[in-house]
């Protein structure tokens, strides 16, 4: 449970997410979504409730923690560092190595140019997953809005997570873009990895998630596959209208 001021944004709101899929997380504007997120991966500390993820307890752990867990976020409007190219986004985004401290540059002088040299290789690597590497040098700044929602799929991605939560992938972009992103998600997808995405656009929920999961008013209204939601009488009444 969170709440704000004595409003409950997530009341008791039980659900889980199936690895290895494409699930869906709706619900009218104000229901929950975007704060069960920031719940989730530790940018808002539950008041009561726990947070499991692959067996181990999440809630109470800072954002970082979380991140090293395998878990982790893109944001609706995206968060590029502006001033950096594409590929210095994703540099500063992979797991810390060997250069990170200042003992590393005294004790182990020679294993920073390696681990530098790899970082840039894993950046390029992920940056082809995304369709991004003619812009590896472009200023982040300067990309599309559709690019810079690819450029949050791509830093997740420098984390090597297990999990990535994408909050409204495709909003604001345009449809070849929109094919894109999704694309990618389902490769990644049909390579184990898990998603679990709120997006506001139906025809993406309906065509592309395997379980759907319906919030109102802070709580699990109801889940199930696309079929089944588009034909919920408690779904039409909430959500989807008449």
């Amino acid at each position: 449970m969170k709440t704000f001021g004595g409003i409950r944004a997530v009341d008791r709101c039980s659900l889980s997410v199936r690895p290895g899929t494409i699930t869906g997380l709706i619900g009218p504007n104000g229901a929950g979504k975007s704060t069960l997120f920031n719940v989730i991966v530790g940018l808002y500390a539950p008041d009561e409730g726990q947070i499991y993820f692959n067996g181990q307890r999440l809630d109470g752990l800072p954002p970082y923690s979380i991140v090293r867990k395998g878990l982790i976020k893109t944001f609706q409007i995206p968060r590029e560092l502006r001033n950096m190219t594409v590929l210095e986004n994703l540099m500063v985004a992979a797991p810390a190595g060997a250069g990170e401290r200042l003992t590393d540059l005294i004790i182990r002088p020679w294993e920073v140019p390696r681990a530098e040299r790899a970082v840039i290789d894993r950046a390029e690597e992920v940056l082809e997953i995304v369709g991004l590497r003619a812009l590896r040098d472009e200023y982040a700044k300067n990309l599309s809005g559709g690019q810079k929602k690819l450029l949050e799929v791509a830093r997740a991605l420098m984390a090597k997570p297990r999990m990535i939560l994408l909050d409204e992938p495709v909003a604001g972009v345009n449809p070849t873009l929109t094919q894109r992103i999704l694309g990618v998600v389902e490769d990644l997808r049909n390579q184990g990895m898990t998603f679990f995405l709120v997006e506001h656009d139906m025809d993406v929920v309906m065509s592309r998630c395997e379980w759907i999961i319906v919030m109102h008013q802070g709580r699990r209204l109801v889940e199930g596959v696309a079929e089944a939601i588009k034909a919920n009488a408690s779904v039409i009444d909430s959500y989807l209208g008449g």
